[in-house]
C-alpha cells in the first residue's frame, strides 16, 4: 500500500500515517492541496483489507461474520467501518473550514480540502451550500404526507420507534408464554 502512494516500505519511518503526514506537509506548500490524494490511514486500510477477504471468502462460498470482518450495524442494515481514530488531528480539522458567504463554490476551503462543509462551518450548511453530502441532500427529499419538509432524524427516529414499540410487544408476548 505505501508503494502505491509513492513511498518506500522499506524505510524504517515509512507506514501509512507516517506517509501521509510526509505527504500532507508537503502538499500544504502548493497552491491547490487535496487531502483526498494523501493514503489511507493504517486503521482505514486495515478495515478495507477485511472487507475485501470477506468478499473473496463469499465468492469462494465461505460465509463469514460480517460484523468480524470490517462492518458495523446500523439502524437498517451493515455499514462499512470506516476508521477507530480520527483522520487528522482535530486541532488541524479546525484550521480547515469553510468561510463561504455566498455559496460554497471554487473558493470554498473544505472543497478545495477534498471534504463536504461540516457544522463547523460559517455557510451552517444553508440553502447557499453546494458542498453538501448525499445525506444532506437525503434531509431535504424527505416529506411526510402533508408535504411538509422532515427532517432524516425525524424519518428515522419514526421508523426505528416503530420497530422498537414491535419489539417490546413481541417481549410482552414471549414473557407471557413463559
Amino acid at each position: 500500500m505505501i508503494h502505491l502512494y509513492g513511498g518506500n516500505p522499506r524505510t524504517s519511518e515509512c507506514d501509512l500515517n507516517h506517509l501521509r503526514y510526509t505527504l500532507f506537509t508537503q502538499s500544504a506548500t502548493k497552491a491547490r492541496s487535496t487531502l483526498a490524494h494523501l493514503p489511507l490511514t493504517v486503521d482505514t486500510a486495515r478495515f478495507h483489507a477485511l472487507r475485501s477477504y470477506l468478499q473473496i471468502q463469499k465468492w469462494l462460498g465461505h460465509e463469514k461474520n460480517r460484523l468480524e470482518w470490517g462492518w458495523v450495524p446500523t439502524r437498517f442494515d451493515l455499514s462499512p467501518r470506516k476508521m477507530e481514530r480520527e483522520a487528522a488531528p482535530e486541532s488541524l480539522l479546525k484550521m480547515i473550514f469553510c468561510n463561504c458567504k455566498k455559496g460554497c463554490k471554487n473558493a470554498c476551503g473544505y472543497r478545495k480540502a477534498g471534504l463536504i462543509c461540516s457544522s463547523l462551518c460559517t455557510c451552517s450548511l444553508g440553502e447557499a451550500c453546494e458542498n453538501v453530502s448525499d445525506i444532506n441532500l437525503l434531509e431535504d427529499s424527505i416529506e411526510d404526507e402533508d408535504d411538509k419538509p422532515l427532517s432524516i432524524n425525524n424519518f428515522i427516529y419514526e421508523n426505528v420507534k416503530d420497530l422498537y414499540l414491535q419489539l417490546d410487544e413481541e417481549d410482552k408476548e414471549q414473557q407471557a408464554e413463559a
